[in-house]
C-alpha cells in the first residue's frame, strides 16, 4: 500500500541520487576504515601535490608526429597543409615544439588549435 511517494508497504525509499552516492562511497577502496596510517599520510601528501613534471616536446617529436600524418587531408593550423608542415625548416618545427610545450604548461592555446 502506498501512502506517500516515499513509502510503500512500510518501506522508505531513497532517491536514485542518494542511492548512487551511498554506494559510490561504500565501494570506494580508499575509505578511511580500510586505510593504514601510512596510506592516510601518503594520501594527504598526494592531495597537496599539484605540479606534475611534464616531459618536454622536442623538435624531433614534432617531426616524427608530422611524418606519421597522412598527406592529402584537410588543412590544419591556420589552413596550412600537412605537406607544407612536413617540408618546414627546423626553425618552424622549433616554434611548433615551443607552442605545444607552452600549451602543456597551461598557456591558452591559439584559437586555430581548438578546432
Amino acid at each position: 500500500m502506498r501512502t506517500q511517494n516515499t513509502e510503500r508497504s512500510g518501506s522508505n525509499f531513497i532517491s536514485m541520487k542518494e542511492g548512487i552516492d551511498h554506494f559510490e562511497n561504500l565501494l570506494t577502496e580508499d575509505r578511511e576504515e580500510f586505510m593504514s596510517s601510512n596510506e592516510r599520510k601518503q594520501e594527504d601528501t598526494n592531495r597537496h601535490m599539484i605540479l606534475v613534471e611534464q616531459p618536454e616536446i622536442l623538435t624531433e617529436d614534432v617531426r616524427v608526429a608530422l611524418s606519421n600524418m597522412k598527406n592529402g587531408k584537410a588543412p590544419v593550423l591556420g589552413n596550412i597543409l600537412i605537406e607544407l608542415l612536413k617540408a618546414a625548416p627546423n626553425g618552424m618545427l622549433d616554434v611548433l615544439a615551443q607552442l605545444f610545450n607552452e600549451c602543456l604548461r597551461g598557456s591558452k592555446p591559439p584559437a586555430d588549435l581548438k578546432r
